[in-house]
């Protein structure tokens, strides 16, 4: 089991990441002396915060015998890293933070909060019921600067409304990973892939965290009762009371908000520095953290690949290919080279070869990773179709991986044209036999031999543009001999639309014949290299071709008498 150091068993799991502590009171004050501020004078706005609360709000259930409490403060983006923290469980239920946080990203449109639809309420004020007798706000006013101040709240756009929640605020990355069953206000602003990548990644930073001894001790935070401020700017209290849903447009945690288009008559903008929350209670027993068997089984099942458009759709010459997919649900920290390798993919084999493995955001969408690879196709073409298929993975540092498996995300499985087939040389039918003078003064055996060109899916070869071939000629016992060819014993023409190429082999007379024998069999083999029209030269194999070379002895000579 991995040993925490004392610094990291001593922080304070519940506070983490909040702003310093404060009274309720003090908080909630200074939200609605803002609101004041919007529509009242100077001189009414320099009391202290808490009597900017209006009557409703003090007396509120949330806040019963809390006003006077400490609590911890959260921002916008603070409350994202509070739901994000791991927390180790020790005995009798104790936390310690177990290292940094997940540092699961949000896009700049989405909350780190969901709230709950159920044991839930809201309130909302702005200028005008602040100050009637339904707000009652603790603070003496002359009747013309009420009047002006209620003026104000009804008719500019410059005067504030805060909405007030209160109730359960459910974690994103709990409720992404189906950790708690709370019914929230929207489904999960980051996807279950994502927070699985920051999980990963979080083990690769605390290897020792992946111990076995770990795996049901490790939680995160899944919902705090709590209470949530708003700020909205550009409502005028005749806007508010039309009735129209879509005022609260800017508002995460009123229903309305699902329903709105953005076309309502009205300018409003929420102001995040006014957005706040304060955590009344933490229930005990947060939702457990996924270990890496876990995170390296579930992962591949959730993956988005995309391929990009442009990569090759043929493979038509021995040049390599560039290939590239999308990744979706990557946040730009993983998305990079050192955090991934390449890799084959379970029981997908591969055509290809692959180099110059390439990391890094696609160039649109957020959260999108996008891989490339240098693909070399095979060196022979067996059919007319490539199967390119690769993965990428990241592993665990020192941990076995029995205890945490690779991670591995199949990132290609197709096939592609293959039209490196589609020109070939076949043998005619029938061997050849040839028969050579024993004659002590024999020149070499003159070999012609004549390949079909068989061509498809519309390639057409034009010409053999290999200077001077070489082949390989194998007879019988004798050593293996090389053959070279000159221009002139290369011959390519077309008969009937039909392309032949002839080869002319001398061969050397000496090395025909192994020890004692006057007949042998002999193969030729090799290469050619042909041009193809609208289409990048072929590397022709020569079909084995298989002759027989018998040696005939010279007719005795009968002298005259």
């Amino acid at each position: 089991m991995a040993v925490l150091t004392a610094a990291l068993a001593s922080s304070v799991a519940t506070e983490a990441d909040a702003q310093t502590p404060r009274p309720l009171k003090q908080w909630l004050g200074e939200q609605f002396q803002s609101v004041a501020r919007s529509c009242l004078p100077l001189s009414a706005t320099n009391q202290a915060p808490e009597r900017y609360i209006p009557a409703d709000v003090r007396t509120w259930d949330t806040f019963a015998n809390q006003m006077d409490a400490s609590v911890p403060i959260y921002s916008l983006d603070s409350l994202g890293s509070y739901f994000s923290a791991i927390y180790l469980r020790g005995e009798g239920s104790a936390l310690s933070r177990a290292g940094q946080p997940l540092g699961v990203t949000y896009a700049e449109n989405e909350a780190t909060a969901l709230y709950s639809r159920r044991a839930s309420s809201t309130l909302q004020h702005n200028c005008s019921t602040m100050l009637t007798a339904s707000g009652n706000i603790d603070i003496p006013l002359s009747a013309s600067v009420f009047r002006a101040a209620m003026s104000t709240s009804a008719t500019e756009s410059r005067s504030q409304s805060i909405f007030l929640y209160s109730g359960r605020i459910v974690s994103p990355v709990a409720a992404a990973l189906g950790l708690t069953s709370t019914e929230v206000d929207r489904r999960p602003n980051v996807d279950r892939f994502s927070v699985y990548l920051a999980g990963w990644h979080w083990y690769r930073l605390h290897p020792g965290m992946a111990d076995d001894g770990n795996a049901d001790r490790l939680e995160i935070t899944h919902m705090v009762d709590a209470a949530a401020a708003y700020r909205v700017s550009g409502l005028t209290q005749a806007t508010l009371m039309s009735g129209n849903a879509r005022v609260a447009a800017a508002v995460p945690f009123l229903s309305a908000a699902a329903e709105a288009s953005g076309n309502a008559g009205w300018n409003a903008q929420s102001n995040n520095r006014g957005f706040g929350v304060a955590i009344l209670h933490r229930p005990p027993g947060g939702a457990t953290f996924p270990g890496p068997r876990r995170l390296s089984a579930e992962a591949p099942l959730l993956a988005s690949v995309t391929p990009v458009a442009g990569n090759a759709a043929v493979i038509d010459g021995p040049q390599p290919i560039q290939w590239s997919a999308d990744l979706s649900g990557v946040p730009t920290a993983y998305c990079d080279r050192l955090f991934w390798q390449l890799t084959a993919t379970p029981d997908q084999p591969s055509d290809f070869s692959f180099s110059n493995f390439d990391v890094r955001p696609a160039p649109e969408g957020v959260r999108v990773c996008r891989f490339t690879v240098r693909a070399t196709p095979a060196p022979n073409a067996g059919s007319n179709v490539a199967r390119l298929a690769f993965g990428v993975s990241s592993l665990i540092p020192t941990v076995a991986e029995d205890v945490a498996p690779p991670l591995v995300i199949p990132m290609a499985s197709t096939d592609i044209a293959d039209y490196r087939a589609s020109i070939s040389l076949a043998n005619p039918s029938g061997d050849l036999a040839y028969a050579l003078n024993a004659a002590p003064n024999r020149g070499p055996l003159t070999v012609p031999l004549t390949y079909l060109l068989r061509e498809s899916d519309g390639r057409r070869a034009t010409e053999v543009i290999s200077g001077s071939p070489e082949i390989e000629i194998t007879c019988g016992q004798a050593e293996p001999q090389s053959v070279l060819l000159g221009p002139q014993d290369v011959v390519f023409g077309r008969s009937n639309g039909e392309g032949r190429i002839t080869l002319t082999a001398r061969i050397a007379s000496g090395s025909i014949f192994g020890p004692d024998e006057t007949e042998t069999t002999c193969r030729l083999g090799g290469k050619l290299v042909v041009a193809v029209q609208n289409a990048a030269p072929r590397t022709l194999n020569l079909p084995t071709h298989r002759f027989t070379v018998t040696e005939v002895m010279p007719t005795p000579s009968v002298s005259a008498r």
